[in-house]
C-alpha cells in the first residue's frame, strides 16, 4: 500500500582524519515521488534541502532537512506517525519565498466556508521554519492556482472571509 512507502536522505562528510561520516534521516511515509528537491535557507540563517513530494495520491508534502548536532533531521517529520503532517496538502501549491526575504516558506491550507458542495476553496497560510523545527507564520494569502495570481490578506479578514466563482456567458470570470 501507498501508505509504507518510504525513503531515506543520506549525507556524507569527511572529518579531519579523512574519515567519511554518513548520517541519515527518514522522508515522510507515505511519499510516491519526488516533485521538487532544492536547497534553501531557513529562519535562522541555516541551510536546509527542502523536498516536495507527492503524497498518497491525494497531494503534496514537504520535508525539510537540515543539520543539527553533525546529524541530518527531517524537521518537520512528526516522529510518532512518520509524516510531516503539518506540511500534507491536497492543494497543488509549492513551498515557495513569499515575503522575498531569502528563506523558504511552507503553505498550510485553511479550507473555507463553501456554497457549494463540488468546490472547495482554500486560504494560505506561509511558514517559516527554524532548524529546531519551530515554526513562524509569514503571511497569509489567498491563491487562485489558475489564473496565476493570490492576494495577501489582512489578518483581520481570517476568519470572515468566503469565496465564490461567477462566470456569464460572455466568457469572464469573476471570484467574488
Amino acid at each position: 500500500s501507498s501508505a509504507e512507502l518510504s525513503g531515506e536522505a543520506e549525507i556524507y562528510s569527511m572529518n579531519r582524519d579523512t574519515e567519511v561520516i554518513m548520517s541519515s534521516c527518514r522522508l515522510t511515509s507515505g511519499i510516491e515521488a519526488l516533485l521538487r528537491v532544492r536547497n534553501t535557507q531557513l529562519a535562522d540563517g541555516k541551510g536546509a534541502v527542502s523536498i516536495e513530494s507527492s503524497y498518497s495520491g491525494s497531494g503534496i508534502v514537504t520535508d525539510l532537512l537540515a543539520v543539527r548536532n553533525g546529524e541530518l533531521k527531517n524537521i518537520t517529520l512528526d516522529e510518532s506517525t512518520g509524516v510531516s503532517t503539518q506540511t500534507v496538502r491536497a492543494y497543488s501549491v509549492y513551498s515557495r519565498d513569499i515575503n522575498e526575504d531569502g528563506v523558504l516558506d511552507v503553505p498550510v491550507l485553511i479550507s473555507l466556508p463553501t456554497q457549494s458542495d463540488n468546490v472547495s476553496y482554500y486560504i494560505i497560510e506561509w511558514y517559516s521554519y527554524y532548524s529546531t523545527g519551530a515554526m513562524v507564520k509569514i503571511c497569509t494569502t489567498y491563491n487562485n492556482t489558475s489564473d496565476n495570481w493570490y492576494l495577501e490578506l489582512p489578518e483581520d479578514w481570517i476568519g470572515n472571509i468566503t469565496v465564490r466563482r461567477e462566470s456569464n456567458n460572455s466568457g469572464e470570470r469573476a471570484i467574488i
